[in-house]
C-alpha cells in the first residue's frame, strides 16, 4: 500500500510539476511558454475584427479627430456612407486649423469611378474611370512596376487568420523539426541563479540551457525553411493574401513567390563550416514553474527577453539586445505591453537607446468609438491623436 501511495505521488508530481523531469524536457516546457507568451501579446485579433467589421458592412460614419502635432492642432469632422453591394462611398471632410477652418474635400466611389472635390476651390468632382488609373499614372510622369486593374477596397487580410487546429498543427510541427536531432549533452542547468528582471524585481531562478553550434543551428534552419517550402497551411494562407491583392485590382503582385524566393535564396547561402569554435545559448529561467526570462548568447551579442504582467496587469515583453560597435557595448531597449479589460484596450510600446527614449501609447475603448494615440521622445508629447467615431451599420443609398 504504500508503495502504491508512493507511486502515486510520484506520477502527480511529475505531471504537475518539474519532478522528475530530465533538463531537455525542462527547457522545451519553458520555451514554449515563451512562444505561447509573446504570441499572446502580439496577437491583433481584436483589430482585426473591427478592421473586418469595416469592409464587409454598410455603415454610415460621424467622426471627429484630432491631431496635435509640435503643438499644432488639426480637427477633422468627417461624415460619409459606405455601400458595399453597390461598391460605393462618399466622406465629406471639413478640416480646420485650431478655430479658423482650413478647406473643405469630399471623396466619391460611384459607378466604379473614384472622385475628389475641393469644395471651397471648385464645383466638380476631379473624377478618373477605374480601368483607366495607370494611363492617370502615366501622364503624371509616375513609373510604377505594379499594373492596377479595376482598384477595389478590400480586406488583405480577409481569410488568412489561423484557426486554433491550424496554430496548434504549426505549433507541433516546427517544435518538432527544431529539437530533431539534437542530443541531451546539448542540455545543462543551472539552480539557484538570481536575476535582476527588466521591472528591477530580483528572483531565484532555475535555469536550462540550450548550446548549439554554428551547423546544428544552421541544420535547425534548413529543415525549417525545407518544410516551409511545402508546408499546406503556409502555402494556402499566402495564396490567399495573392488572391485579396488581385482582388485589391494589384496585377502581378505575389507574397507568395516573393517568401519562396526568399527561403530558396537563403537555403542556397548555407555552406559548410567544418568544426568551429562559435556557440550559441538559449537559456530558460523559470521562477516557481512561471517561465520569466528568455537569454539568447552568440559571438559578441546577447538578447534578454522577459514577460510578465506590470503594476498595472498590462502583460509585457521587454527586449533587451546588446551588442558590440567600435569595441563599445550598445544596448538597444523595446518594451511591448498589451491589457485588454471589459472597458478597453491598451498597447504600449517604448524603444531606448542611449540618450534616445521613444514611447508609443495606444488606447481604445472596448467598442471601439474612442482612440488615443500618444508619441513622446524623451518625456516631451511630440504627437497627439484623439479619434471619436459614430459608426451606425445599415444599408443605405449613396446620394449625392
Amino acid at each position: 500500500i504504500v508503495a502504491t501511495v508512493i507511486g502515486i505521488v510520484c506520477y502527480v508530481l511529475y505531471q504537475k510539476t518539474d519532478f522528475g523531469k530530465s533538463k531537455d524536457v525542462l527547457f522545451k516546457k519553458y520555451i514554449v511558454q515563451n512562444v505561447e507568451y509573446v504570441s499572446n501579446v502580439f496577437d491583433i485579433s481584436k483589430d482585426k475584427e473591427y478592421i473586418s467589421s469595416i469592409f464587409k458592412n454598410d455603415y454610415a460614419e460621424k467622426t471627429k479627430v484630432k491631431v496635435i502635432y509640435n503643438d499644432e492642432e488639426y480637427n477633422f469632422d468627417i461624415n460619409g456612407i459606405s455601400n458595399k453591394q453597390n461598391k460605393e462611398m462618399y466622406s465629406d471632410i471639413n478640416i480646420s486649423y485650431k478655430d479658423k477652418d482650413l478647406m473643405r474635400l469630399e471623396l466619391l466611389e460611384k459607378d466604379n469611378t473614384y472622385g475628389v472635390r475641393f469644395s471651397d476651390i471648385v464645383e466638380q468632382f476631379v473624377a478618373i474611370k477605374n480601368e483607366n488609373i495607370n494611363d492617370f499614372e502615366s501622364s503624371l510622369g509616375l513609373q510604377s512596376n505594379v499594373k492596377i486593374n479595376n482598384l477595389n477596397v478590400v480586406d488583405f487580410m480577409d481569410g488568412v487568420e489561423f484557426t486554433e487546429e491550424e496554430q496548434s498543427t504549426l505549433l507541433k510541427t516546427y517544435y518538432k523539426l527544431f529539437f530533431q536531432n539534437l542530443e541531451k549533452s546539448n542540455y545543462s542547468s543551472q539552480s539557484k541563479k538570481v536575476i535582476t528582471l527588466s521591472n528591477g524585481q530580483s528572483v531565484n531562478t532555475k535555469a536550462y540551457t540550450l548550446t548549439l553550434s554554428q551547423n546544428e543551428l544552421d541544420n535547425i534552419e534548413k529543415r525549417i525553411l525545407n518544410n516551409l517550402k511545402e508546408d499546406k497551411i503556409i502555402i494556402s494562407k499566402l495564396e490567399k493574401i495573392d488572391e485579396n491583392i488581385s482582388e485589391a485590382g494589384f496585377k502581378d503582385v505575389s507574397i507568395k513567390k516573393s517568401i519562396l524566393d526568399a527561403i530558396n535564396n537563403k537555403l542556397d547561402s548555407f555552406e559548410y563550416t567544418g568544426q568551429n569554435d562559435v556557440k550559441y545559448n538559449i537559456t530558460v529561467y523559470q521562477n516557481k514553474g512561471i517561465l520569466v526570462r528568455t537569454d539568447i548568447e552568440y559571438n559578441n551579442s546577447k538578447v534578454l527577453i522577459d514577460i510578465g504582467k506590470d503594476s498595472n496587469e498590462m502583460k509585457n515583453v521587454n527586449i533587451k539586445y546588446y551588442n558590440i560597435v567600435d569595441n563599445e557595448e550598445v544596448l538597444h531597449i523595446y518594451n511591448i505591453g498589451k491589457k485588454i479589460t471589459e472597458t478597453g484596450y491598451n498597447l504600449d510600446f517604448l524603444y531606448k537607446t542611449g540618450e534616445t527614449e521613444l514611447d508609443v501609447t495606444r488606447e481604445m475603448d472596448v467598442d471601439n468609438t474612442k482612440t488615443t494615440i500618444a508619441v513622446k521622445e524623451n518625456d516631451e508629447e511630440i504627437f497627439n491623436l484623439d479619434i471619436d467615431k459614430n459608426l451606425t451599420y445599415k444599408t443605405e443609398q449613396v446620394n449625392l
